[in-house]
């Protein structure tokens, strides 16, 4: 993951010491109760204009870290469908450069993804600019000793200030948690879209559903997410665990050599959609190309017709 930029390493920081210098006007002034309505918001109006531009150099200094990153994931998926770390190979039967035929598929699916990122992470910027304008507003306003510290101490209320309310330290932490959860969930989210496109393009009918295979799997009973809380934003991935699922639209479906049957399901019925798209998720999918490749616990979603044209390819 991308360390963030060290001559900008937190977007919020410059603009915050605004609010802290209005604070020590306020308690050298000894008018810490008497600021008034209209001079509160042109400072945090000042506080908002200057975060704003921070921010924008933030996100333009990160860019190319962001790209790279995911570029990583472009690169090793080109040379075979690795994925972890290079323990998994998601397309065994697919020649490299039959991927490599549809790199212009997968340029614009990594375009989207840096794109994506920088949205998201921007609006987590801006989110927490609202925070820590909001919880300003109130230290400001609200007179009570748990939001001022002791009044009769300035360095106490500056301290109080610093460390309890506009706790910069923790935000700035929450901002690279944050932003390292983006930049994971988008390479996952890139991978999917990359078997995606690979699926559709070289004649997938379906495909296993795949989990990572450790306690953080929704669903697991012994993990530290044993039910899904949210089904329709993540369901539970452990017990799709070498599932299969079928695509509507494939020729095999078309040529009605497969129906949807012996626990296999339709791709579409997902309510939080294919591996890698929720929230988080690391699971993948191993695709399926050919009749002989169904595993032989859903052999009875083969037709009549298909048993027949699988017994002609043999």
């Amino acid at each position: 993951m991308p360390e963030l930029p060290r001559n900008n390493q937190f977007p919020l920081a410059d603009s915050s010491q605004l609010l802290f210098e209005f604070a020590k006007d306020l308690i050298k002034n000894e008018t810490l109760d008497k600021v008034s309505a209209k001079k509160l918001e042109a400072v945090l109006k000042q506080y908002r204009t200057l975060t704003e531009k921070k921010l924008n150099s933030f996100i333009a200094a990160l860019t190319p870290k962001i790209r790279t990153t995911l570029k990583r994931a472009y690169h090793r998926y080109l040379g075979g469908g690795y994925i972890n770390g290079g323990d998994i190979k998601k397309n065994p039967g697919i020649q490299p450069y039959r991927l490599k035929d549809l790199a212009p598929k997968f340029r614009k699916a990594l375009d989207n993804s840096v794109v994506n990122s920088l949205g998201l992470i921007k609006t987590q910027n801006a989110q927490t600019m609202l925070k820590l304008e909001d919880i300003f507003r109130n230290w400001a306003t609200i007179p009570t000793k748990q939001l001022r510290a002791s009044l009769k101490d300035p360095k106490v209320i500056e301290a109080h200030l610093k460390k309890e309310i506009l706790n910069e330290g923790d935000f700035r932490q929450q901002a690279i948690r944050h932003l390292n959860f983006i930049l994971k969930d988008q390479t996952n989210k890139l991978n999917s879209a990359m078997d995606k496109i690979t699926g559709d393009n070289l004649g997938a009918f379906g495909f296993i559903w795949r989990m990572s295979r450790d306690p953080r799997v929704v669903g697991n009973p012994a993990g530290l997410y044993p039910e899904a809380k949210n089904p329709k934003v993540h369901g539970d991935h452990y017990h799709r665990e070498g599932k299969l699922y079928l695509l509507r639209d494939s020729w095999a479906i078309k040529s009605g050599y497969i129906v949807p049957r012996a626990g296999a399901a339709y791709v579409d019925t997902l309510p939080d959609g294919e591996p890698g798209i929720p929230i988080g998720c690391r699971c993948y999918r191993e695709s399926l190309y050919n009749l002989e490749d169904i595993p032989s616990e859903y052999r009875g979603i083969l037709t009549k017709k298909g048993m027949e044209f699988l017994k002609r390819e043999f």
